[in-house]
């Protein structure tokens, strides 16, 4: 397997934030008034987790990483399945951990954050 390199990682992320950002404040103008930071940041953290597991669990890559040629697969290299995407997503839903879980992409060897260790997955390059 080839690890993704951590700048087309934080490429795909940027992508997938912007997209999950715009849909949490569409859902929250829409349920809630007024919209508050607190319930932006819930909103998002909520829906972060669900994007990223559905798509991940689904099609084996976000939005985000399909424009930068990258895949999600578990140890064997196949497509991860949606437990294993639900699990290497836990801290989509927990802003403060993503930071840390993310700066584990630049001290492992093999690039992955600590939820891609606990659910076996890894990020590649598709070629």
């Amino acid at each position: 397997m080839n690890p993704a390199p951590s700048e087309l990682r934080f490429g795909a992320y940027a992508i997938d934030c912007v997209i999950t950002a715009v849909m949490s404040l569409l859902i929250c103008l829409a349920l809630a008034r007024p919209v508050t930071p607190v319930r932006f940041l819930s909103t998002w953290s909520l829906i972060s987790w669900i994007y990223w597991t559905m798509f991940e669990g689904t099609y084996g890559e976000s939005p985000g990483k399909r424009v930068f040629g990258l895949k999600v697969v578990n140890e064997e290299g196949e497509a991860v399945s949606l437990p294993e995407a639900a699990i290497r997503n836990v801290s989509k839903a927990l802003p403060v951990v993503c930071y840390v879980d993310g700066a584990l992409i630049l001290l492992t060897e093999s690039r992955q954050r600590a939820f891609d260790l606990l659910a076996g997955t890894f990020v590649v390059t598709s070629g």
